[in-house]
């Protein structure tokens, strides 16, 4: 197994060495969608077995089956109807009945057909009364929990572990919270977490391998059923832990951890492995959903680690919180969306220098209970905002503390708001580097920013219809090219690839068969670049295969060698061409091609580029309306493409993300009603539609997104059947990145074709298909050291390979002529330019190297040559077909 893969090995949740363990109980968590089939608790089992053959005794801690909570919601605002009762009921009677079939256990069983009795007794009752306390509702959102753990009992005892039965609530009792309305008490208590020797002596003298418990329940000093808030088994199972002195808490879900995002609504969002409780807490208390906000402060008061569990494959490495996490440096760790924010902006000019005058307004939310989240102070303004899903807002409330507050200033109420957040470590130690992020905000309404003091966030409160589009803004300029490590995993979408783990290994590189060939082809002629025909064509058969793509245009400015250029062309494919210069060459060097197969996609040209383009008969594309007002004649009545921005853009470096505000390229969205209005006027027929938002993109599904976002605008083309969805591919340009999953990118491309099959997908990878064709041969010229400082100079330079200097890209670097020899200095990688930026790598690891020595440059077959030129009067680096 490769280094990069050892995330995937099961120790990670054992424990660490010298880790000391004070005594042997683990707290294991299962939600709802780990334990609702049978597969689930076949996982369970294996998990439970595992533990004890590390010699732990278990408290397993477990929700109710996955959407039974939301039956029993539904129930209860049912209450009116019989009828709708009875159908509800019965379908909260199948869920169950299925699981105990899947188990073999019996749903008649005394101990599961007691909590349905009680159950329909109470629905019954709900019936004749045509309204639900807080106290009943507690009581009916508790059978669900009850009813799982029986089952689980049930069949944990089946599979011969010495399992007892506890039911919690006999065991957890809430505080009393002077100010708490019922509605809180019941639905939303809060526990003491202190040491509890009476609870460690009681489960310390059961005889029991495993203790299986329900989250979510507790019980007040009236013995009556209280509820931790929805979510709140995670605080169930950290109010035990510390109760216990648990050696660790484990939360089992299905999913590995918390993430830079929201993967279900950014697939490249990756996973986060390591967390310390203070990062883990306010990522929780933003918004993310894997854990619930209460369940990280118990843990850290008493210094308990906590893992996160993946149900569905126990075996991967999931996430860890703790005091000691990976990666406490400054940084940005995730961005995260809240929604349902409600803000209260409160001014009166009598506050300046009121003595009090804040006492007085906070003492009207702790009077109705509601908890404030994000505070902002002027001289005569207070503004807060309210989490309405964490207060469990009411509209009594509400109106109650309005009335309160309107006696002692002006309000102004912003309803259905949403907070995006950044979220990490020393947030203020980096605010140049966050800086890029305002832009994000472009004509956007910001109504409140707040920074931590805790120095662990910034928070921007938006319109709810804005967040989704900045949040994916924000997260490609931090999260795009960010490194799997030590601190960040692999992302969504790649962990719910249906492609296999093994099909990530790696493959050598071709130029290792070829290394003597190659040393001899530099002696003679250095520097040189050197290209494989077979891996261009292998390249361009992994993107054909499968036929989702009506067509593939490769992007000629990759690379224009004449051979290449006609070998792409024997394949079928058409070319990308940014300028007439370029289509005149393809004419020149491959006869007999048609002008039909070349895509025209210039970028603030003359009239002349586009009248040749139109008499070679080429597809044109226009990413700027001026064109057509400037010149009507030349476009009336003319078929075209149009290049539309969608305002999100991707890519490794600033210069190669061509999309929204701050690119040249595509036609902003705003526009629209002008292009309407001049494809009528001009009888335009907008036969296909473009976008690309950038290149060295490695997220699967940013094709599919493309393809979305063209459709939408297709609506207003009906004569469009042709969506171009751009290029960019990412490839591996680092030992131990993961490559672009063109399988995954296909799927996806697959979906969309089957809800929208009129329209042709086409593409323009131009990277992708060469790239990795071709590498860079230049011998050593010079050595230099300066203190620790090493440099190896080689006859190749900036001036025949730019992009190191122009983006910072990265190329592997190898020493050819001792390819296989131990690494043992460190140096920066030089040329012959008198430019500073002359590097071509930094703090690479070589080895033993001396003049002569040949040097190869990987991954260079890609805006290499075609980006050389004669600066300093150097010649570049010249072209060789192996």
């Amino acid at each position: 197994m490769k280094k990069d893969q050892a995330y995937l090995i099961l120790y990670y949740f054992m424990p660490g060495e010298g880790e000391v363990v004070k005594n042997k109980w683990a707290v294991l968590k299962f939600g709802g969608s780990s334990v609702e089939n049978a597969s689930c608790w076949r996982n369970i089992s294996q998990i439970i077995r595992l533990r004890r053959s590390q010699d732990y005794r278990l408290v397993v801690v477990c929700s109710a089956i996955s959407g039974v909570s939301n039956l029993l919601d539904k129930l209860i605002s049912q209450c009116q109807s019989q009828e709708q009762s009875k159908i509800i009921l019965e379908d909260i009677y199948l869920k169950h009945q299925q699981l105990c079939d899947q188990l073999e256990v019996s749903i008649d069983d005394d101990l599961i057909a007691s909590e349905f009795q009680k159950l329909r007794n109470l629905a019954q009752g709900l019936n004749l009364l045509q309204h639900c306390s807080p106290n009943i509702k507690a009581q009916m959102m508790s059978i669900g929990e009850m009813l799982l753990t029986k089952i689980g009992f049930l069949w944990l005892k089946k599979q011969a572990f010495k399992t007892r039965f506890l039911d919690i609530k006999q065991h957890l009792v809430c505080e009393k919270e002077d100010y708490a309305s019922e509605y809180q008490h019941f639905l939303n208590a809060r526990c003491n977490y202190a040491s509890d020797e009476h609870f460690k002596t009681f489960i310390e003298e059961l005889d029991a391998e495993v203790i299986l418990t329900q989250g979510f329940l507790a019980s007040d000093h009236k013995n009556q059923t209280v509820l931790l808030g929805r979510g709140g088994s995670d605080t169930s199972a950290a109010y035990i832990g510390s109760k216990i002195d648990a050696t660790r808490v484990e939360i089992w879900t299905d999913v590995p951890g918390m993430f830079t995002a929201n993967p279900k609504e950014i697939s490249s969002a990756k996973l986060i492995l390591s967390l310390n409780y203070h990062e883990a807490q306010e990522l929780a208390t933003s918004g993310a959903k894997v854990l619930h906000p209460r369940c990280i402060e118990p843990l850290r008061a008493r210094g308990i680690p906590l893992y996160i569990g993946w149900t569905q494959r126990p075996e991967y490495q999931g996430m860890k919180v703790d005091q000691h996490a990976k990666g406490n440096f400054a940084s940005v760790k995730a961005v995260i969306a809240k929604r349902n924010i409600q803000m209260i902006s409160m001014d009166s000019i009598g506050m300046w220098h009121e003595v009090g005058f804040l006492a007085k307004v906070f003492d009207c939310f702790k009077k109705h209970s509601l908890s404030i989240d994000l505070v902002t102070t002027s001289q005569s303004n207070v503004t807060v905002t309210l989490d309405t899903t964490t207060n469990l807002v009411n509209s009594d409330d509400l109106e109650g503390l309005c009335d309160d507050l309107s006696k002692i200033c002006k309000l102004n109420i912003q309803r259905s708001l949403a907070s995006v957040s950044l979220v990490g470590s020393h947030i203020r130690s980096i605010l140049h580097l966050v800086s890029p992020v305002f832009k994000a905000f472009e004509d956007r309404n910001v109504y409140l920013i707040s920074q931590s003091a805790s120095d662990l966030n910034l928070t921007f409160l938006v319109d709810s219809s804005d967040v989704d589009h900045i949040v994916q803004k924000i997260h490609a300029m931090f999260f795009d090219s960010v490194e799997e490590g030590g601190v960040f995993g692999p992302s969504w979408e790649d962990l719910f690839t249906k492609t296999p783990v093994e099909s990530f290994e790696e493959k050598q590189p071709w130029w290792r068969k070829e290394k003597d060939k190659l040393i001899d082809i530099a002696k003679e002629s250095s520097p040189t670049y050197v290209y494989h025909l077979d891996v261009i064509s292998e390249a361009i058969l992994s993107l054909k295969d499968g036929g989702v793509f009506s067509r593939v245009n490769f992007a000629m400015k990759a690379n224009s060698h004449p051979k290449i250029l006609n070998l792409i062309y024997a394949h079928g494919l058409g070319f990308d061409c940014v300028s007439i210069e370029e289509i005149k060459y393809l004419f020149d060097v491959i006869p007999g091609i048609d002008g039909s197969s070349i895509f025209f996609s210039p970028n603030f040209v003359g009239l002349s580029e586009y009248q040749q383009a139109f008499e070679r008969s080429c597809a044109v594309t226009l990413d700027n309306l001026d064109p057509i007002v400037q010149y009507p004649e030349l476009f009336v009545g003319k078929e075209i493409f149009l290049r539309f921005d969608p305002e999100v853009s991707k890519g490794h470096h600033k210069y190669v993300k061509t999309a929204g505000k701050e690119s040249k390229f595509g036609i902003s969205m705003t526009e629209m009603e002008h292009v309407l209005r001049l494809r009528k006027e001009l009888n335009l027929k907008i036969i296909g539609l473009h976008v690309h938002v950038g290149s060295g993109i490695r997220s699967a599904h940013t094709w599919a997104d493309n393809a979305y976002f063209l459709e939408k605008i297709a609506r207003h083309f009906p004569e469009a059947k042709v969506l171009n969805l751009g290029g960019g591919f990412g490839i591996v340009e680092k030992p131990g990145h993961r490559p672009l999953n063109i399988e995954l990118m296909k799927q996806s491309l697959e979906e969309f074709k089957k809800a929208f099959p009129k329209f042709e997908l086409w593409i323009e990878p131009g990277r992708f298909l060469v790239a990795n064709s071709g590498v860079l041969l230049t011998e050593v010229t010079q050595l230099k050291e300066k203190g620790d400082k090493k440099f190896v100079g080689v006859n190749a330079g900036m001036n025949s390979l730019l992009r190191p200097a122009l983006y910072g890209s990265y190329h592997e670097i190898v020493n050819l002529s001792k390819l296989d020899d131990k690494l043992e200095i460190i140096a920066d990688v030089v040329g012959p330019i008198c430019e500073s930026g002359d590097v071509l790598g930094y703090q690479r690891s070589l080895p033993k190297t001396l003049k002569d020595d040949v040097l190869l440059i990987s991954t260079a077959g890609a805006y290499g040559r075609e980006m050389a030129s004669e600066y300093n009067k150097r010649r570049p680096a010249g072209q060789i077909i192996l």
